[in-house]
């Protein structure tokens, strides 16, 4: 089984991408989001999940550790597939699927291309327990290194005066606190807001 690839890119196409370990290539699946942001001749890192159905094997990527952790989490709740998950995930990070879970959400899933309502339900049924425990130990823990309490509550707190909904003012915190930890309450904030939509 792998579980770590480290190569080049050699090739991209649609939601894949080739890789070269030592003279071997891998196709790996990485999503939407991820492939937009690779470039041929790039070298790269990825966490693997492998899958085997329909008598083949298929390889999964994933930048991070918390990725993969969901789409294990996915792929366990019937009907969703390897495709589908990391769709999902191209469209929701983990953080703030976890909050469109617990937060029943249903709407924010239901606009992902594959997840019809009875899927939707199903995954807010089966997830919702790993879902909150992953809130309360993200978000609300202040041993936290990306989001510590004080800088979290603060930027929440703002945003909600500002109209927006706690669900939607949360994930949007933790989307940006997640890619620049070392803002200010301020920029988080400047941030933050084209993410929102009016509540």
């Amino acid at each position: 089984m792998i579980g770590f690839l480290e190569g080049l890119i050699v090739r991209i196409q649609g939601d894949r991408c080739w890789i070269v370990v030592s003279g071997l290539g891998y196709i790996v699946s990485v999503g939407r989001r991820l492939v937009s942001q690779l470039s041929i001749q790039n070298s790269i890192s990825l966490w693997i999940e492998t899958v085997v159905y329909d008598g083949q094997i298929h390889l999964f990527g994933f930048k991070t550790e918390e990725e993969q952790s969901w789409f294990q989490f996915l792929i366990a709740v019937s009907g969703v597939g390897g495709r589908l998950a990391v769709a999902i995930l191209s469209d929701l990070d983990p953080d703030a699927l976890a909050i469109c879970i617990s937060e029943n959400q249903l709407v924010s899933l239901r606009r992902i291309d594959g997840v019809g309502p009875k899927l939707a339900n199903r995954l807010m049924t089966e997830l919702k327990d790993k879902a909150q425990s992953w809130v309360k130990s993200r978000v609300l823990s202040e041993g936290n290194p990306h989001h510590g309490a004080p800088m979290h509550q603060e930027v929440l707190l703002a945003l909600m005066a500002l109209g927006y909904r706690k669900a939607d003012a949360e994930s949007a915190v933790l989307r940006v606190l997640s890619q620049y930890p070392l803002d200010t309450i301020e920029q988080t904030i400047t941030r933050c807001l084209p993410l929102l939509s009016p509540g």
